[in-house]
């Protein structure tokens, strides 16, 4: 039983997805705000909207990736996976490793660079989605996942 949590590489990649994301949502809405109001007769609308964008960007690239990194785990057991997510409202997903049908793995050429992955966890019903653990860890657990089904499917 180990207990994985996101390391500061991966909350680093998060800030990094997440900067450029929101910098592009910016750069549109305050696009759009000065072409929508350039003749000025009411000034105080675009100055709320681009208000707003700061605070989604303040949020989206600085607050939570560290909410994600403090409050996200996800445990192994011997039968059982175990993720816990959330910071205000917490979220336990319990999945048996008997049921699980597909393991994927992904990392982009931005995780590259940070040494981190995603791992999607499929299952009849459900989707275990791990984003941005370290390359070793996503390693080990999906070794570990793999090696149980494996095992189950040689049982039956």
């Amino acid at each position: 039983m180990k207990e994985i949590q996101l390391s500061k590489r991966g909350m680093y990649h998060l800030m990094c997805i997440n900067f450029i994301w929101m910098l592009l949502i910016a750069i549109a809405g305050i696009y759009g705000v000065i072409t929508y109001y350039i003749d000025d007769w009411v000034e105080w609308p675009k100055y709320v909207i681009i208000g707003l964008l700061v605070l989604a960007f303040i949020y989206r690239v600085f607050i939570y990736p560290f909410l994600y990194k403090k409050y996200t785990y996800f445990t192994v057991f011997r039968q059982m996976m175990k993720m816990k997510t959330g910071a205000f409202s917490v979220h336990e997903q319990h999945t048996p490793l008997d049921r699980i049908q597909e393991v994927r793995e992904y990392q982009s050429f931005i995780q590259k660079m940070f040494h981190v992955k995603n791992v999607e966890i499929f299952t009849a019903g459900t989707e275990l989605k791990i984003k941005s653990i370290d390359e070793a860890a996503a390693d080990e657990m999906v070794e570990n996942v793999m090696s149980y089904v494996k095992g189950v499917m040689s049982d039956v």
